[in-house]
């Protein structure tokens, strides 16, 4: 992964400790999560996009690029840093897994991931399909354009899941109560060209989220629809 663009690159080994240590780039933002806390990067809704869009290329890379799909079971934004050109790094692969040749999933006994992110199906059998990334990223996706984490306590509580409480807003048609404000105040406001893509964007990190893995687009698609969608814009 270290050749990809959007995976945080592996500088080598460091042998002067007690343990071996893994030596990787500096990423000087640090973490996704962190953009809306102490780091004050602000992000523009240009910004998330892109994040989204790169974070993504990344991803389909693991799922596509090798002879057996690769599966991270980690997508959180905890393990998205974010450079100082504002370009997302994918890390911590120390639990992804391979799907064996000819199988479409694999079976772990060792359920891990972050809280919140973790597909359902997945949490509960311990199986692992490519749609169990597409899930998290969807989680993913919905953090970057609500700026809220999917435990906040505004959108969470112990009888509504956050996947619940965008379903019950996506069908009351009141999705664009996820945005967050400070998009919406951005220079210019919100056009119609804007308003598009922020529901294209809405409708894509639902669709991720769907309850039936094989409800969920392919990463690949995931991908050329964020493309599509920062296209528009131009």
């Amino acid at each position: 992964m270290s050749s990809h663009r959007n995976a945080l690159k592996l500088l080598g080994c460091c042998l002067e400790l007690s343990r071996p240590a893994l030596v990787y780039e500096d990423v000087e933002n640090g973490p996704l999560c962190d953009m809306y806390g102490f780091i004050s990067l602000s992000p523009s809704w240009n910004m998330r996009l892109k994040v989204a869009k790169e974070t993504a290329s990344a991803i389909t890379y693991l799922h596509t690029a090798f002879a057996r799909p690769i599966i991270h079971r980690g997508i959180a934004p905890s393990n998205i840093l974010i450079d100082k050109d504002s370009i997302p790094k994918l890390c911590n692969f120390d639990q992804a897994i391979t799907i064996p040749e000819g199988e479409t999933h694999v079976q772990v006994n060792i359920i891990t991931g972050a809280n919140f992110y973790l597909e359902h199906a997945y949490a509960l059998s311990g199986i692992v399909t490519e749609h169990t990334d597409i899930y998290s990223f969807g989680v993913v996706l919905l953090f970057l354009i609500s700026g809220k984490r999917p435990s906040s306590s505004s959108i969470h509580d112990d009888e509504q899941s956050f996947p619940n409480y965008v379903r019950n807003l996506f069908e009351r048609e009141r999705f664009m109560e996820l945005v967050d404000p400070k998009i919406l105040e951005e220079e210019g406001g919100i056009n119609e060209e804007k308003e598009v893509q922020l529901q294209a964007f809405l409708k894509l990190a639902w669709i991720c989220l769907k309850e039936n893995g094989e409800d969920r687009p392919l990463m690949i698609d995931v991908a050329k629809e964020l493309v599509k969608i920062e296209r528009s814009a131009r």
